[in-house]
């Protein structure tokens, strides 16, 4: 039997590629990799019996930016929920970041700081992580900042690039295929 939790400790897989490309795809399929591969293991099977904290976890930048920001005016209830959100996406066995600055734009100050403590916090107790990304390399460095790179480096990280062009069906209207 595979020990995946071990093999997958402090991994960080960082997938590029082009909108269309087959990120998105590819996630998924590793995620439903993961689970039936950790649904294999009687250990893990027993000790998951009580807990609430999800096996895996695919989560968009927004949705991590929802849990991170306190607002004013939310309930006791609302606040409970993002808490138990955030716990989750620092806890999951498996937490895949899709998307990360789809937008080109750079992360702020404070959203550099709250992803770098995820993910200090993940390769710290050596849980996976899958990220992808619209942008090269490079780009990626200068977007996320130099405190989220440096977070990247606490993992063993495997960067890998989606080539070609976009899979996608092309969108047409009256008649005319848009860009």
């Amino acid at each position: 039997m595979r020990d995946i939790a071990q093999q997958l400790s402090r991994k960080l897989f960082l997938l590029f590629g082009d909108m269309g490309t087959g990120k998105t795809m590819l996630i998924h399929a590793m995620a439903n990799l993961f689970m039936d591969l950790k649904a294999q293991d009687p250990k893990l099977v027993q000790e998951r019996t009580n807990t609430q904290m999800p096996l895996c976890l695919i989560a968009t930048l927004d949705d991590l930016k929802r849990s991170w920001f306190y607002v004013s005016d939310e309930s006791f209830e609302q606040r409970m929920e993002r808490e138990r959100k955030l716990k989750q996406y620092y806890g999951a066995d498996l937490l895949v970041v899709d998307g990360l600055c789809s937008d080109f734009t750079a992360l702020t100050p404070y959203n550099q700081r709250s992803f770098n403590d995820l993910l200090r916090h993940r390769s710290e107790h050596g849980l996976p992580l899958i990220v992808t990304t619209p942008l090269r390399m490079e780009a990626l460095h200068r977007a996320v900042g130099d405190v989220v790179y440096e977070g990247f480096k606490s993992f063993e990280v495997t960067p890998t690039a989606l080539l070609g062009t976009s899979r996608r069906a092309p969108i047409s209207f009256n008649g005319t295929v848009l860009p």
